[in-house]
């Protein structure tokens, strides 16, 4: 077989899962059949089973997963914070621009499920007089490890602290490595959904992948040229997961890292 003729000899035996992987990614920019090709041509032709079952277990959140998933959030915490006057619940995004955090308060402005007036900014809280707020959600769309809250909490600690209001961290996904550092920062967290250590998927515990498997997987990341912090995903959290918006790096660099050497699935971010 000759090189050029791999990709059509691929396709041919794998069109089906190549179809099937388009159509549910097919809203994360860039994803269309011919990405999910020359992505699945990484592999080796002994080790396309194993990228085939990559594509398969992947955890994707598209835009009505997000749109749903953060109403339900807004669900959640309008009946654990009942007694409060909805007027002095603030969501509040976590995060730079084009963040999931913002994403995640755009969503809540689009969908009408919280009024505008719901929806405030750090710059917009430190000028709120304590007697205004009711209860702060501060918002994001995934913690992976915590790292994210822990950069972010020592900058507006000093801003949220002296107004001596309740404040919470709304998640839409909360990955079980995560759970001790936010609620030590925060108290108390909700999350839409929660992945257990079995989301690990280069872990022993784990049972999506046979230990050959998840030794071939290993290698393919190493392939990627991630930097050892990333080889395995961020804190080595192993995960298979992404979103419309973006890849996580908590997430097996051979969804996301591009390199020389390797064709990522998916953008680390967008917008």
């Amino acid at each position: 077989m000759t090189t050029d003729s791999r990709p059509q000899s691929v396709y041919a035996s794998h069109s089906k899962a190549i179809q099937r992987a388009a159509q549910d990614f097919g809203d994360h920019e860039g994803v269309t059949e011919g990405k999910v090709l020359r992505w699945l041509l990484n592999f080796s032709d002994a080790d396309l089973e194993v990228g085939i079952k990559v594509l398969q277990r992947i955890r994707y959140y598209s835009t009505s997963n997000i749109w749903a998933m953060t109403q339900e959030l807004v669900k959640i915490v309008r009946k654990e914070f009942a007694d409060t006057p909805w007027n002095k619940v603030f969501f509040v995004p976590m995060g730079a621009p084009y963040s999931g955090a913002m994403t995640i308060a755009r969503v809540l402005r689009d969908t009408r499920v919280v009024q505008k007036s719901n929806i405030k900014f750090m710059v917009d809280l430190e000028k709120m007089h304590p007697e205004k707020l009711g209860v702060l959600v501060f918002i994001d769309d995934f913690s992976g490890t915590g790292k994210t809250l822990e950069d972010w909490w020592p900058m507006v600690e000093p801003i949220v602290l002296p107004k001596r209001v309740p404040f919470v961290l709304g998640l839409l996904v909360l990955n079980s490595k995560a759970r001790s550092v936010v609620e030590k920062l925060v108290g108390r967290v909700y999350c839409v959904d929660e992945l257990d250590e079995t989301e690990n998927v280069l872990s022993s515990v784990s049972p999506h992948f046979s230990s050959t498997e998840k030794d071939t997987l290993g290698r393919y990341c190493k392939a990627t040229k991630a930097s050892a912090d990333y080889v395995h995903g961020f804190h080595k959290c192993g995960l298979l997961l992404a979103f419309k918006h973006g890849c996580p790096n908590d997430s097996l660099p051979i969804l996301w890292h591009a390199s020389d050497s390797w064709e990522a699935l998916f953008r680390r971010s967008g917008h």
